[in-house]
């Protein structure tokens, strides 16, 4: 049995809610971050956010073992289609949360 507190970005959505169940089963203690809520609410393109979302995990459980970032976006179509802001947005959820 583990006991590390793990915060999980995009907790809510369909990989994280996998990881989430990983890490509990393995007797983690997993707090759960998503714009859709979870236990932080908070939306991983905002540097505010990332910063709010660690500190509120610190102080409910006094630390932090093991981030993994999962939030993401999803769009249809093919990428040579997209504009470069539409790309950006896109990437930002991976570059910024990190």
């Amino acid at each position: 049995m583990s006991d590390r507190v793990v915060l999980v970005t995009g907790g809510e959505g369909g990989i994280g809610r996998a990881v989430r169940a990983a890490f509990e089963r393995e007797g983690d203690v997993v707090v759960s971050a998503d714009l859709a809520g979870g236990d932080v609410r908070a939306d991983v393109t905002s540097v505010a956010d990332c910063d709010r979302m660690v500190a509120e995990t610190l102080a409910a459980k006094g630390r932090l073992d093991v981030l993994v970032c999962t939030a993401g976006i999803w769009t249809e179509g093919p990428s040579e289609s997209r504009s470069e802001e539409h790309t950006s947005e896109l990437q930002s959820p991976y570059v910024i949360s990190y």
